[in-house]
């Protein structure tokens, strides 16, 4: 029961969990970016003034070993790349590391897969939020073929390998918007 009271945090835009005394993000839009990018919050980095965007959004729950759980996920912009990050969630204490090409499938809204590869092995982290859980933060760098087929058609499950069988999430259709309406603008600012 904790664990989807911090889940709904996570799922809260960005600019609602700043720090105070933190500015808002730049929004751009029409009068100072891409049409593309109307409503997708921008960040300018102070060190080297590139934009940033960071899109969270989390999964409908799933039965993982007898726990209900979801799954985390998130896109971000930094000057010019994207990657998404998943936190898949795993019951119980888990050990096992994910090598350099673990691969996650996305199933878009008309049946076509993007598969994204990771670049670096992934550890576990273990979680006690009122039960033990494991958690691998899976980050998936995506080219810019990858983001213009998410950004032409809504997400609408994710598909991760697990020890003991691969799990479906599904995502939601409020989520799915918000992720198509970044990739949009993402692909609009990529070189």
């Amino acid at each position: 029961m904790e664990f989807f009271v911090v889940a709904a945090l996570f799922a809260q835009p960005a600019h609602a969990l700043r720090p105070p005394g933190t500015p808002p993000p730049v929004q751009v839009g029409p009068a100072n970016g891409p049409s593309e990018c109307a409503g997708v919050e921008f960040k300018e980095d102070k060190f080297t003034h590139q934009l940033t965007s960071n899109v969270r959004a989390s999964t409908s729950p799933n039965y993982v070993g007898g726990l209900l759980l979801k799954a985390q996920f998130s896109a971000a912009f930094d000057g010019g790349r994207v990657e998404m990050t998943i936190q898949v969630p795993s019951n119980g204490v888990r050990s096992e590391v994910f090598a350099a090409g673990y691969k996650v499938m996305l199933l878009l809204q008309d049946e076509s897969v993007v598969e994204l590869t990771t670049t670096e092995a992934v550890n576990p982290a273990v979680q006690t939020l009122g039960n033990v859980h494991t958690l691998w933060a899976v980050r998936l760098p995506l080219d810019r073929s990858q983001v213009t087929q998410l950004a032409a058609q809504p997400l609408s499950a994710m598909r991760t390998p697990l020890p003991g069988g691969d799990l479906t999430w599904l995502v939601g259709k409020g989520d799915a918007k918000a992720f198509g309406r970044a990739f949009t603008c993402f692909a609009t600012l990529l070189p």
